[in-house]
């Protein structure tokens, strides 16, 4: 009796070890385009982290996007920074994030503005990944926007780099132009152990040779009562 209770904790250990074989890790990877530190995360830097005209304004509200300068921003994300190995792991799924800020106090034509109060016109921009069209034409309010990637979105990845991701503020009529803040861009990865790789970086085996062990336990167990019936 005392062997099989070894056994069976023995067994739910293996389990919970299989578990944590298989699921290697969550990453989060953030850009801050305010130009104060936001939360504990410092602002990207213009031309290192990110690409833009120097003609977009920047505050701590974030980046000011206006269609009507034909504004644009772009950037992309490295998760090897992060402890992830392409020959050791594989992404799971990931989740790009935006945050906005609509002005939502003026409605601008060319270089004429006026006050809207009542915020009716909803200003709109364009999202794309790598030539993925995520959003053609996102209505902006002050919040954020998640977008799932799927597979197509994942087979962007190519050795852990996400490049080419963009946000470009768009013509709301022929006469009405957007405007907004682009306050921060942030990409969520899970990510686990290829199955048919060597042991993780815990040090833990692949699920096949915990199975091959289980099994192994289980017929001393069978043996172990063969031997005390007879």
């Amino acid at each position: 009796m005392k062997f099989l209770t070894f056994v069976t904790t023995v067994v739910i250990a293996l389990s919970l070890a299989s578990a944590s074989a298989v699921r290697a890790g969550l990453i989060t990877d953030e850009i801050n385009f305010r130009s104060k530190t936001h939360q504990n995360v410092e602002s990207a830097v213009q031309g290192a982290d990110f690409s833009a005209p120097d003609s977009i304004l920047r505050t701590k509200q974030g980046l000011h996007l206006d269609s009507d300068l034909f504004d644009e921003v772009t950037w992309g994300y490295d998760i090897t920074d992060y402890g992830f190995d392409p020959s050791l792991h594989e992404i799971d799924s990931a989740t790009l994030r935006f945050s906005f800020t609509d002005d939502k106090d003026y409605i601008c034509r060319g270089s004429r503005c006026k006050r809207d109060k009542e915020d009716w016109v909803k200003e709109q921009a364009s999202i794309t990944l790598d030539g993925i069209v995520l959003a053609t034409a996102l209505e902006i309010n002050s919040g954020v926007a998640s977008f799932e990637l799927l597979t197509d979105g994942l087979d962007k990845f190519v050795g852990g780099v996400l490049d080419l991701v963009s946000v470009q503020a768009l013509d709301i009529s022929l006469l009405k132009f957007s405007d907004f803040y682009l306050q921060s861009a942030s990409l969520e990865v899970n990510y686990s152990h290829r199955p048919s790789g060597p042991t993780n970086f815990g040090g833990l085996p692949e699920p096949g040779s915990l199975v091959l062990v289980v099994l192994g336990l289980l017929g001393l167990s069978f043996i172990k009562q063969c031997k005390t019936t007879a």
